[in-house]
């Protein structure tokens, strides 16, 4: 499944985001737009602490925070790298 946020940047997602669907929730969809958006201007390869200071920078709202934070200490090399970490952990 493929969505677009609001800055028509792609974010791949399994389909098992919702089970039994296919399909992501509407809260599932805004926190990955949120993510994707709080991540502009990161560059890349980065560490969990680039990337929460890069949302913060951005203004990124309490929830796109709290799950940065639950992120892996590790390196990322891209987006798409990151973005599964978060697919990993719903």
């Amino acid at each position: 499944m493929t969505i677009t946020s609001k800055e028509h940047r792609t974010i791949k997602t399994k389909g098992s985001d919702m089970p039994g669907t296919g399909k992501l929730t509407g809260d599932q969809t805004d926190l990955l737009a949120g993510i994707t958006t709080s991540l502009h201007g990161l560059g890349y390869p980065a560490m969990k602490d680039d990337i929460l200071k890069q949302a913060q920078k951005n203004g990124a709202d309490p929830t796109v925070i709290s799950s940065i934070k639950n992120v892996s200490e590790r390196h990322y090399t891209s987006s798409d790298d990151l973005l599964k970490e978060f697919d990993e952990s719903r």
